[in-house]
């Protein structure tokens, strides 16, 4: 590792004071937050707190790299102003942006200000219980973050006017971004330059860091919920799965399988910020190959992806890993790790930050100030400037994935329609055939529903009645 120069850091506003810069921080002086004055980012923060020193002296080598529910946040951020809610009347909308389970989300206006949002519809899947829980959430969360690199929760519009039988529609508003991150990897106009790579993961990770210093675990980081506008700024969004970290189980159904880390897939219900790390890592892979590094069709799948590319884990590498309920069910196979040959192509520095973080053992993780402190932001080419990056048409997720969903409908609609054409005549036989012995069957089988209607209506004494052919005894045939 290099010597960094307080100059060479980026400067957020957002943060009391600049990284590694002199100022100080939210009127303390900068010995009060645990360090001296001009020191570089890898130690700026309190030693004191969660992120202490290793024994040898590294500053950047760390007991215990994840955040935990008792680690003390160790700066302190303004929180986001909030101004209350408004009518969905003062918006216009616009072109739809995405859909989902979450409800959707629409480009609009303003219209008194002429600012263009986001409007995105909280959707109630049971009017009775009223908002969902996880709307509930990201409200209060995002109601306490401030910072450049997260996106802000700007308003909240109700839509008044509806049916006295049905509950008004409610709207969460955002700053319109141009761009999400999916949207412009699967552009095929648009092709990431690596200064532009280190700029957008630089700015991922200064965002997790700060959510993750203010004990927020996001839970679904992916390249869709990233969203980039032609000013070069990411911000990340949906907080529908964000959850305080807290010292008891959590649901370990999150994240999107992509992206889930493998102690979520062996159904860990006890976990940190190193889950949002693995997501980070799956998005930095995609960034420098420019499509999914570990596209799982199931559960299963994806962990035989993870390990093919990382190794399997064994108890000695990850301890405790066997007591998982998954432990070692489900992947039987033994892979080497093989992270580094496989992205070395795009750098020895890309290629061993990434090996850092796509670990299985999330207390090998990296953490995103160790990330941060990687050579592969301090080696040429550096992290391009937002202001300097180029600008693109609006490129989003929806947009692409629509017309290839219509795409694969019409195939499949093709394929089956071929399938019934080519199968027509040996199906006619078959029918054919069914019929003729329904038929023969039925020759056979002698009506009897005259005698079942006779056998209802008839009153007399069922003792009365013939004996049936087949009539069990009524007692027991002895055997001796």
């Amino acid at each position: 590792m290099t010597d960094r120069s307080p100059q060479q850091f980026h400067k957020d506003p957002h943060v009391n004071g600049s990284i590694g810069s002199n100022s100080s921080r939210g009127g303390h002086s900068s010995e009060e937050n645990g360090r001296s004055s001009g020191t570089p980012f890898r130690t700026y923060h309190n030693a004191e707190a969660s992120f202490q020193s290793s024994p040898e002296g590294s500053p950047y080598r760390i007991k215990t790299p994840q955040l935990t529910p008792y680690s003390k946040p160790y700066t302190d951020y303004p929180q986001h102003k909030f101004h209350g809610c408004s009518s969905i009347d003062d918006y216009e909308f616009m072109d739809k942006l995405g859909e989902g389970t979450f409800g959707e989300v629409h480009k609009g206006k303003h219209t008194k200000s002429g600012k263009i949002v986001a409007l995105k519809r909280i959707l109630m899947h049971n009017e009775k219980e009223g908002i969902p829980i996880t709307a509930i959430r990201e409200i209060k969360i995002l109601r306490q973050l401030n910072h450049q690199n997260v996106v802000s929760l700007s308003d909240m519009a109700i839509e008044y006017d509806t049916p006295s039988d049905t509950q008004p529609s409610i709207y969460m508003v955002f700053p319109y971004m141009d761009h999400d991150l999916a949207g412009l990897l699967e552009n095929p106009d648009v092709v990431f330059t690596p200064p532009q790579i280190k700029c957008y993961l630089k700015q991922l990770l200064e965002g997790t860091f700060y959510l993750h210093n203010q004990h927020i675990l996001h839970r679904d980081l992916k390249a869709a919920n990233l969203l980039i506008d032609n000013k070069g700024i990411l911000k990340i969004a949906d907080f529908g799965l964000s959850r305080p970290l807290q010292e008891k189980t959590l649901t370990g159904c999150v994240v999107t399988r992509w992206y889930r880390a493998p102690e979520l897939l062996l159904k860990s219900k006890r976990y940190d910020t190193a889950i949002d790390m693995w997501a980070i890592g799956c998005v930095f892979g995609e960034m420098l190959k420019g499509k999914p590094i570990l596209p799982g069709r199931s559960d299963q799948d994806q962990l035989d992806q993870i390990y093919k590319l990382c190794g399997t884990p064994t108890e000695a590498t990850w301890e405790g890993y066997t007591t998982l309920s998954n432990g070692m069910e489900i992947v039987p196979n033994k892979y080497p790790r093989r992270v580094v040959s496989e992205f070395e192509k795009f750098g020895p520095h890309a290629a061993d930050l990434l090996d850092k973080i796509l670990i299985c053992n999330p207390k090998d993780r990296l953490n995103a100030f160790q990330a941060l402190d990687h050579d592969y932001f301090f080696t040429e080419p550096l992290p391009a400037d937002p202001k300097n990056l180029p600008t693109y048409d609006s490129s989003h997720e929806y947009h692409h994935r629509k017309p290839q969903k219509k795409e694969r409908e019409v195939a499949n609609r093709n394929d089956e329609e071929s399938a019934r054409g080519s199968n027509s005549t040996q199906d006619g036989y078959r029918q054919n055939k069914k019929d003729r012995r329904s038929k023969k069957r039925n020759s056979r089988t002698p009506d009897t529903s005259h005698s079942k209607k006779v056998r209802i209506n008839d009153q007399r004494d069922p003792r009365d009645q013939p004996p049936r052919r087949h009539a069990l005894p009524e007692k027991p045939i002895s055997r001796n």
